[in-house]
């Protein structure tokens, strides 16, 4: 605030990118096939939403293999990742993949 107690507006500086809106967390991924579950990152932007699988990481010095996938859901000209999300904290219950659009799926 200056001394008339309004406040100073102070210019961005140009090499600094644009904030974007990214959402992250980490949920429960359940496979059917396999009956299995996984701990996987989730990372949601204006144009992709990321999911990757969370590996265990050796810490008693053996080897440790390597095992990194991502998914990446790119959003559609037209609609929008071809899934629905229920749930969130703000309603207290686990992120849960609702829906998967097959007519938006590349």
């Amino acid at each position: 605030m200056n001394v008339a107690g309004t406040q100073q507006l102070i210019e961005r500086p140009a090499s600094l990118p644009a904030p974007t809106s990214t959402k992250s967390g980490i949920a429960l991924l359940y496979n059917a096939e396999t009956n299995n579950t996984y701990d996987v990152c989730l990372k949601l932007t204006k144009e992709a939403l990321t999911i990757q699988r969370l590996d265990v990481v050796c810490t008693h010095g053996g080897e440790s293999q390597v095992n990194h996938r991502a998914v990446v859901l790119r959003r559609q000209a037209a609609g929008g990742l071809g899934l629905s999300i229920k749930g969130g904290a703000e309603h207290n219950v686990p992120v849960v993949i609702s829906k998967i659009f097959k007519d938006q799926v590349d």
